[in-house]
This record gives C-alpha cells, sequence and structure tokens, in this order.
C-alpha cells in the first residue's frame, strides 16, 4: 500500500470511522492518534517492502527509476519516523521521560524486510524528563493534540530525534514540509 496510497483514501468519512473502529475493537483502547501513528508507521513499512522488491526483480535501474524510487523511499520513511516519534512523544507525555529503547525497536521492526537497515541502539536507554522539560512537552500538547507541533517547536523530544533519530536537518524539513501536513489533516 505505502503512504501514498493511505494519503490517497484519507480524509474521509469512512477512513476516519476505521480509525474509531480500531479504537473500539481494541482492549487497551489507545488514543486514536496512536491509532493514526501506527497507520503511518504500517503504510511507510509496506511502501518500504514494496520498493524493496521491485529492486530485488529489477535488473537494470534508470536514473529516473533511482530518482522516483529515492523520493519513494522518503516519503514512506518519513511516515516511519512521523508514526513512530507520535508514539514516543504520546509515552513521554505519560511516563515522564523518553524511552529511546522502545523508540528503537518500534522503529527498526518497521524496517524488517525492507532495504533499509535498521538502526543500531546505541543503548541510549530511558531519559527522565526534568520538571521543566516536561511542563514545556506538556504545553506543547496542549496546543495542539495531534502531537505535530513537537516536530516544529523546540523541544527535548524534538532535540533528540534531531540528533540521532532523523540526522539531519533536510530529513526533518523534508517531514516538515510533505508528511506532516496530511498527519495533520487527518488527525
Amino acid at each position: 500500500m505505502g503512504i501514498e496510497s493511505l494519503l490517497k483514501f484519507s480524509p474521509s468519512p469512512q477512513f476516519r470511522q476505521s480509525i474509531i473502529d480500531i479504537q473500539k475493537a481494541e482492549t487497551t483502547k489507545s488514543s486514536l492518534i496512536n491509532i493514526l501513528a501506527r497507520r503511518f508507521i504500517r503504510a511507510g513499512t509496506e511502501g518500504l517492502r514494496q520498493i524493496s522488491n521491485q529492486v530485488a526483480d529489477s535488473s537494470v535501474i534508470s536514473t529516473g527509476g533511482l530518482e522516483y524510487r529515492k523520493e519513494k523511499i522518503l516519503q514512506n520513511m518519513g511516515a516511519i519516523l512521523l508514526g513512530t516519534a507520535v508514539i514516543t512523544i504520546e509515552e513521554a507525555l505519560v511516563e515522564k521521560s523518553i524511552d529511546y529503547n522502545s523508540l528503537w525497536a518500534r522503529y527498526n521492526e518497521a524496517l524488517v524486510g525492507t532495504i533499509v537497515t535498521p538502526h543500531q541502539i546505541s543503548g541510549d536507554g530511558v531519559r527522565p524528563l526534568s520538571f521543566e522539560e516536561w511542563w514545556q512537552v506538556i504545553e506543547i500538547a496542549k496546543e495542539d493534540q495531534t502531537l505535530s507541533n513537537f516536530f516544529i517547536k523546540q523541544n527535548p523530544i524534538r532535540d533528540y530525534l534531531s540528533n540521532k533519530l532523523i540526522v539531519d536537518q533536510p530529513a526533518l524539513q523534508f517531514i516538515c514540509a510533505t508528511i506532516l501536513p496530511q498527519y495533520r489533516e487527518l488527525a
């Protein structure tokens, strides 16, 4: 399916209802934002697996084909990164800490069976948020319950993601310019 296909069919009343139906069916009752983030992760993983299969099936790839695949890889990676980060942000709000091991495990799990190499977990563990940091996180979440402001406003979670998960500013800018507006529309 890939993130492109997911976004093509949404936002629609049926899509929104499907998120609500998933929530109703769950025994743990995840938030709607968490369910949407998981949909982004799943769509990104499916898109990367499709690209992986295409690369494995083709003996010659044209320059145009490489550029097209590069763009699709970035879009699907952006969906995985956004979904992973949103779930981590939601957990940090509740736990008052950032669980880096959980973040990396979720991220790497999404990359299984794709052409993207999983991240080598560096043992960052769990970092408690200071009271000031936690309060800043709460204030940002109150401003925007989709949690998308965490990608835009300065905060300890964005700082970590910028330094570790999203290795360079262009990747963060790409997510903010392409994936984030579509996520906001759905959330």
